[in-house]
């Protein structure tokens, strides 16, 4: 598996090592991925891909095939942020395209594809360097 960057366009691209060619090479994803949205976090490989305007995000379990996260239907991001990825689940925070300083966080399945939503409305800060900041404590 590599990762191709062409005119600042990101594609991911596999091939078998043994005998990669032009024409073995295949592309998982109809579209770019997105420029610093590769996040690789335990047993976990998040990518957002857009298509046709619209955000898409894969995650890759285990390094297994990438597959598209569900998210309910109702949901449409516009932009998510992995939070955390303990004890086996995925703990995202997805901004709708209606919030603006608010996120609803989502939690997923053991392989981090589909996602229920657990808490709406979440507050945020910016951060240094203007980053969303979302303070969540274990209880």
């Amino acid at each position: 598996m590599t990762l191709e960057i062409l005119r600042s366009n990101c594609q991911y691209v596999t091939c078998r090592a043994q005998a990669c060619s032009e024409s073995s090479k295949t592309h998982p994803f109809s579209g770019y991925i997105e420029t610093n949205s590769l996040v690789v976090q335990d047993e976990y490989v998040f990518v957002q891909v857009t298509t046709t305007g619209r955000a898409n995000y894969y995650v890759s379990y285990q390094r297994e095939h990438f597959v598209r996260i569900k998210i309910p239907k109702y949901s449409l991001p516009k932009d998510m942020h992995i939070v955390s990825t303990d004890q086996g689940q995925v703990f995202t925070a997805v901004q709708e395209w209606n919030q603006n300083d608010t996120y609803n966080l989502y939690i997923s399945d053991t392989r981090g594809v589909s996602f229920t939503l657990a808490l709406e409305n979440v507050r945020t800060s910016r951060g240094l360097g203007g980053n969303s900041m979302i303070d969540l404590y274990e209880a």
